[in-house]
């Protein structure tokens, strides 16, 4: 995993860019007249995670857990400090368990933050005790926990206007670098193409707000300069892993399918529904052209890239002779 930082005032700006609609499972913001759409399927494109499967942990519980009685006997519960700590003293005593250790710790410290009292569930240890663990769909948890923070955080009432993130804030960060070309070399760094795709990006600046919120609201001259597009995923990333949108991913089952119609500059939409076959076959269609159109953009962008490099190795050679 390459070196990053959180931009908190990035992902504060695109909060504020939230759009209403319909269906909880999604974010929806607006950026220069465009709505861009963060689901389940953008983030196991950009994490990698498996986001399919049955997420009921109850069906792994264990009366007797091996890894609890030989490293938290005794305790009532087992908090996220109490991870840490266990991992950084090294507690293990053995091989096996110290990868454990690691998983637990990794879970818990980097996909599914929150402050450090919070309690780790049984489920999770039980998970780690029956060797289950690592075909759990940990992707529909981390995802609804980063969705649904992200959606309370933009209702915080708070008078210092804090709040805490929780979850994997990180991969909307990076959704939105892949969605929006120009702060490639600006604000963040794409090394590689590699999948999942947030193993491409690094970044060592945190950024202030006025600065994204300067960048995101540029006039309607420049705004092209932004160059969005709707993250589509490619061969090699549906071949990672399955993506499973089926009711059975959530508590609630999805809300129907809507259109969602947008008035950008008030930061709110009005929702029709939309039922039919037809409708459905020109989304598909649409969504199609806009992936062709990515990349022929990215194409684009690396052959201009490409010549500039010739030209510069052309005139270095020529000074040299």
């Amino acid at each position: 995993m390459p070196n990053f930082k959180i931009q908190h005032q990035l992902i504060h700006n695109l909060v504020l860019r939230q759009l209403k609609q319909l269906n909880k499972h999604e974010i929806w913001i607006g950026v220069g007249g465009k709505k861009l759409k963060f689901g389940i399927e953008e983030f196991a494109t950009i994490t990698g995670l498996r986001c399919v499967g049955n997420p009921d942990k109850m069906r792994c519980a264990k009366a007797n857990n091996n890894f609890v009685s030989t490293y938290y006997e005794g305790y009532k519960t087992i908090s996220r400090s109490d991870v840490k700590k266990s991992f950084f003293a090294r507690e293990w005593k053995s091989d096996e368990d110290a990868v454990k250790m690691g998983k637990l710790y990794f879970l818990h410290h980097f996909l599914l933050t929150s402050s450090n009292d919070t309690h780790v569930p049984k489920g999770d240890l039980d998970l780690l005790d029956g060797n289950q663990f690592d075909e759990f769909p940990w992707g529909k948890e981390v995802f609804r926990m980063t969705v649904d923070s992200l959606k309370s955080c933009a209702k915080t009432s708070s008078k210092d206007n804090y709040y805490r993130l929780t979850g994997f804030p990180y991969a909307f960060q990076v959704w939105f670098y892949e969605c929006c070309p120009y702060l490639n070399g600006k604000y963040c760094d794409q090394n590689e193409s590699s999948i999942p795709r947030i193993l491409n990006w690094t970044t060592d600046y945190s950024g202030r707000f006025e600065e994204f919120y300067t960048t995101l609201s540029l006039d309607s001259k420049e705004i092209c300069d932004l160059n969005l597009v709707a993250l589509f995923p490619t061969t090699g990333d549906v071949n990672q892993e399955p993506v499973n949108q089926s009711d059975d991913d959530f508590v609630e089952p999805f809300p129907q399918v809507v259109k969602c119609i947008s008035t950008v500059e008030r930061g709110t939409c009005s929702n029709v529904g939309v039922s039919t076959t037809s409708d459905s076959l020109i989304k598909k269609l649409q969504r199609q052209i806009k992936t062709l159109e990515g990349n022929e953009k990215r194409i684009l962008t690396q052959v201009e890239e490409l010549k500039n490099t010739v030209q510069q190795q052309r005139a270095t050679l020529i000074q040299s002779c």
